[in-house]
């Protein structure tokens, strides 16, 4: 990963000083030479400033840069701590100064840093898909868990390629031979990470001195919770005197995340509409010039705790589609994505529109009615019911969105297996951080055309 920090160091400053120079050009028009005056000499400290209190909090760090929203925070967390210690400066030695151009450059100083590390990120990301980046990892365990697990690395790129498993000791074999053994193994293979993936024996003796043995090598050590897919915002550590619990909240939407989530919905769905509402007029008279049938499609789906709301989006089909659908995709299996890719029902002016994703435009006014959410799982047919387990009608305790974790990862490409996985784990790890960079990618998605059929 060193080619990715040295190209961070290189954008990081670029970034800042155009963010200065921006901020500083555009106050010469309306503020007052006074306050302008020795402002670019200082924004020289606050570059040098900002720059440290990035290295400070790790926005360098190895084994944080390209891993992805972790990497984003250490830039806002760096941005914060340099708002805050610029105040007090200001304030002990009396220095004068815009507040409002102070924190004009610290928000577009802000957004340009995110900007360059979203770029080496699709960089990244591409350089990655043709096997360069990579972490060289050995899993212990030889078990279905473990080639689940490779399949996921692989799958969703995240730079660890598994070039070999090794079965964990057993309660009777000799630990300290098993140790020699691996060492031989991660030095034949040049490995970057052990990833414990399952272990017979105690697993808080072999993490202590598997541990003990890579002290000192370059060599990461990974571990599988045993708690499964519990996310981390989910826990908490209750403190009880000589002894520490993890406390697992229930994954909710409820009051003040609640309020939080629809706010940031429907601010965002308003300007969109507005500024979108040519594109639909346009598609509207596409679809009702191509084919015979209505503009609208409506398709009772299934709503926010189990319920049901009549979902509308642009025809993309011919009609009566829907009594074709058993007969055409029938039931999800391993093969579905390439019966989606040739669906003899969808019309040409319908591929197009699904390529770029206009025929869910409508879906916005039912996110701005409060049937829908920008992102969450999305709203699932009725007949598909009968295919999920308990565990997925987790999914349903929160609005089904217009975009959600699963088509980030490939859209219809993605298996049914894997979606409902996504979108359980979308349900655990809710935040408006996701949120926004779900929708960030969803752009990204929809430009490429990736898993659009």
């Amino acid at each position: 990963m060193a080619p990715y920090v040295w190209a961070a160091l290189v954008l990081d400053p670029i970034a800042i000083v155009v963010a200065l120079l921006t901020v500083h050009l555009g106050a010469s028009l309306w503020a007052p030479s006074s306050i302008l005056d020795g402002m670019l000499l200082r924004g020289a400290a606050v570059v040098g400033l900002w720059l440290v209190l990035l290295a400070v909090v790790g926005a360098y760090d190895t084994r944080i840069v390209g891993g992805g929203s972790e990497e984003f925070r250490r830039v806002v967390i760096a941005t914060l701590w340099l708002v805050c210690l610029v105040s007090v400066l200001v304030f002990l030695f009396e220095l004068q100064t815009s507040r409002l151009v102070a924190m004009l450059t610290f928000g577009v100083g802000m957004l340009l840093l995110l900007g360059g590390r979203w770029m080496l990120h699709v960089v990244l990301r591409q350089r990655r898909l043709r096997g360069h980046f990579q972490h060289r990892s050995i899993v212990i365990g030889d078990g279905i868990a473990a080639h689940q697990l490779e399949v996921q690395l692989a799958n969703q790129s995240f730079g660890y390629t598994v070039t070999s498993f090794v079965a964990a000791p057993g309660d009777d074999d000799d630990v300290e031979v098993w140790l020699d053994q691996l060492a031989a193994r991660i030095h034949e293979e040049h490995a970057h990470a052990v990833v414990v993936g399952e272990a017979s024996t105690s697993v808080r003796d072999l993490l202590r001195r598997l541990s003990w043995r890579l002290d000192g090598m370059p060599i990461d050590l990974l571990v599988i919770p045993a708690l499964g897919d519990v996310a981390g915002p989910r826990l908490a550590v209750r403190p009880v005197p000589w002894l520490k619990l993890l406390q697992l909240d229930e994954p909710t939407l409820s009051g003040a995340k609640r309020f939080m989530k629809r706010f940031f919905d429907i601010v965002i769905a308003i300007p969109i509409i507005i500024v979108l509402l040519p594109v639909f007029a346009v598609v509207a008279l596409l679809v009702a010039f191509s084919s015979r049938g209505p503009v609208l499609y409506r398709h009772d789906r299934v709503a926010e705790r189990g319920g049901t709301f009549r979902c509308v989006k642009f025809r993309t089909m011919v009609v009566n589609a829907s009594e074709q659908r058993h007969e055409v995709i029938g039931e999800p299996d391993r093969y579905i994505a390439e019966r989606y890719r040739s669906d003899p029902r969808v019309t040409p002016v319908g591929r197009f529109l699904r390529r770029w994703s206009l025929d869910e435009l409508p879906q916005l006014f039912h996110v701005l009615s409060g049937q829908m959410s920008l992102v969450g799982p999305r709203p699932m047919l009725h007949e598909e019911l009968p295919l999920l387990t308990d565990e997925h009608h987790r999914r349903h305790i929160i609005r089904p969105g217009l975009t959600g974790l699963w088509q980030v990862k490939g859209r219809k490409n993605v298996s049914w297996e894997e979606r409902m996985r996504l979108d359980l784990e979308y349900v655990d790890r809710w935040s408006v951080p996701l949120d926004a960079v779900i929708m960030l990618k969803s752009v990204y998605v929809v430009i490429t055309g990736r898993g659009a059929y």
